[in-house]
């Protein structure tokens, strides 16, 4: 026997209104056990992708010559790591199992390791193929996604998460 409870709630201030997760009803032992296990998982996956950057950063630094190789190889090793980060502060919020972080710093995080990744991912690529990204539109990019680490910085969710949609319209072009 089952039953399914409704709650409706809502916040039409942020982007994500309503609540984040699903609430669990059941036995506090089977409902810890799917709990500990999920974080687990998004925490070796984590770790493992995280291992994977640091690896490639310390590739890239023993390489000896600084060259245009090695260079590409250390930014990609930095947007991998921003990368892991990212997937620890986003939905389930796995950082939450093991941080004293409040929701505010956490999303305001999970944000910056996102725009992080992407100014590393975007100069990844222009550095690989110079004739993939035109040097306006990297510039225009750039701008603003410094303006998005400064609003995120600086402000509340409610500004942030709304300019951060609207930045995203940018990507189109960048594609």
């Amino acid at each position: 026997e089952y039953f399914t409870l409704t709650i409706q709630a809502s916040n039409f201030n942020t982007l994500h209104g309503g609540l984040e997760n699903p609430m669990r009803i059941g036995l506090g032992t089977t409902i810890s056990r799917q709990f500990q296990q999920l974080m687990m998982s998004i925490g070796l996956v984590c770790g493992a992708v995280l291992g994977i950057g640091i690896f490639t950063l310390m590739f890239s630094i023993f390489q000896g010559k600084i060259t245009r190789s090695s260079i590409r190889v250390f930014v990609f090793g930095i947007f991998i790591l921003f990368l892991a980060l990212h997937n620890l502060f986003s939905a389930p919020y796995a950082y939450t199992a093991f941080t004293d972080i409040s929701w505010l710093w956490g999303a305001r995080l999970e944000y910056l390791f996102t725009y992080l990744a992407v100014v590393f991912f975007l100069s990844y690529m222009f550095l690989f193929i110079f004739r993939y990204l035109h040097p306006i539109v990297y510039f225009a990019a750039m701008v603003l996604l410094t303006i998005d680490i400064v609003i995120t910085s600086l402000t509340v969710p409610e500004v942030f998460q709304h300019f951060a949609f609207y930045s995203f319209m940018f990507s189109l072009v960048v594609i």
